[in-house]
């Protein structure tokens, strides 16, 4: 699924609720301060935001179904993922906000992928990069951390995978078919995988 990194997807969404562009950074001075993707709906926090920046949002507005809206399904994954399942367990370590990733699901937005392991940072209220998260999905997945092959869009989650000893991938939503082909390359050539 291609999400909103390195798009304007974000800049969109604030816009399209009325944010003026003197008050992007207002808005997201106060979205960071609310623990999101963790215990925070964004249905509850758009609202109390509104209010702190004077908005005036539609009663029946849901922002998690705005964002889901603006995803993409990524087809060039899916035959990457099909291809290491062939021998490997393959899992979702995904920092999501409360409710979100049945939402995504149920719009057919992830690759159609049998999920050996899920971590959804809602449920167990963890988010990346905080090392807990990898330490609880490393576990889960019951292999050492040289085995698992983390593939991400965040450099700053990447980076504490590798603090944690995985292999890791810096995924380039940008380019998906590259990245795509990179990280199938990047599985072939590592001879850490049983």
């Amino acid at each position: 699924m291609l999400d909103f990194s390195k798009t304007n997807k974000w800049y969109e969404l604030k816009h399209d609720i009325g944010v003026l562009d003197d008050k992007m950074a207002l808005f997201d001075s106060i979205w960071k301060r609310h623990p999101v993707a963790i215990d925070c709906d964004v249905d509850d926090l758009i609202f109390e935001i509104g209010k702190e920046m004077g908005l005036v949002i539609p009663a029946r507005y849901s922002m998690l179904e705005d964002f889901v809206n603006r995803f993409q399904p990524n087809p060039f994954i899916l035959p990457v993922i099909k291809y290491v399942q062939k021998t490997c367990n393959v899992g979702l370590l995904t920092n999501m906000y409360p409710r979100m990733f049945d939402l995504i699901q149920s719009k057919n937005l992830l690759p159609a992928v049998e999920w050996d392991v899920i971590i959804d940072s809602s449920i167990v209220k963890l988010k990346k990069p905080d090392p807990r998260i990898y330490a609880l999905a490393q576990q889960k997945a019951g292999v050492p951390g040289n085995h698992i092959l983390f593939v991400e869009n965040q450099e700053e989650h990447v980076n504490a995978a590798r603090t944690a000893g995985w292999n890791a991938f810096l995924y380039d939503s940008a380019n998906p078919e590259k990245s795509s082909k990179d990280v199938l390359d990047f599985f072939e050539k590592n001879t850490s995988y049983p």
